[in-house]
């Protein structure tokens, strides 16, 4: 491993899209961490650590929990619904260490010190 690779944790891991980034990092030499309710359906490898919790059934607190020792925090989440009901999840985000749940991309331009989300 570089000096310059990363420990990054990815929501939703085993997602179409997770898979995927999970997959690069992986390539690129970083550590990831899947945090998803199934994260070891990605498959095994010396860099890939699992770490198992249901996005929508866990406290903040504990979610905060899944995020330690990591550098980088990527959501690959999506909801588990199908229909208009997928519409209404919230996906967690970090505002200056702490976890918080995010509705809509106002929360997040309200946060983000890099004004994205524009």
């Amino acid at each position: 491993m570089s000096s310059s690779s990363l420990r990054v944790g990815v929501i939703g891991p085993a997602g179409f899209g997770g898979s995927y980034l999970c997959v690069e990092l992986l390539n690129r030499g970083h550590t990831v961490f899947g945090i998803s309710r199934n994260p070891e359906k990605l498959g095994k490898h010396p860099r890939y650590v699992p770490r198992p919790v249901d996005i929508d059934e866990v406290s903040t607190e504990d979610l905060a929990k899944q995020f330690e020792g990591i550098d980088v925090l990527v959501s690959e989440f999506g909801p588990h619904t199908a229909g208009a009901g997928a519409l209404l999840y919230s996906m967690p985000s970090i505002d200056h260490g702490h976890v918080q749940k995010v509705t809509d991309a106002r929360q997040c331009r309200s946060w983000n010190p890099l004004g994205r989300f524009s």
